[in-house]
């Protein structure tokens, strides 16, 4: 789950308690374009953290590198997720 939000601030959204009850990766924190980081597993910033909330998964399933994968459609229309660096083109 990606919230936008901060850790400390989740008490304050509305349903979060209830919503967390049903996540096993939480990542916490707004994108910040000054600690961008290509190099992070399922986050853009330096700032933002990963929590494993359940027993599914754990630290052990973070590979630390710049990932990125494209989906081409059967019309060829291309989708990009991840992170490119400027070199990506």
């Amino acid at each position: 789950l990606y919230t936008g939000y901060e850790r400390a601030e989740l008490p304050s959204v509305p349903y979060a308690k209830q919503i967390l009850e049903y996540v096993d990766i939480l990542v916490a924190g707004r994108y910040q374009q000054n600690l961008r980081n290509t190099s992070l597993q399922w986050r853009g910033s330096e700032n933002q953290e990963i929590s494993f909330l359940s027993d599914r998964y754990n630290q052990s399933i973070l590979l630390e590198c710049n990932q990125v994968e494209i989906n081409i459609d059967e019309f060829g229309s291309l989708v990009t997720l991840g992170y490119p660096d400027d070199s990506f083109g």
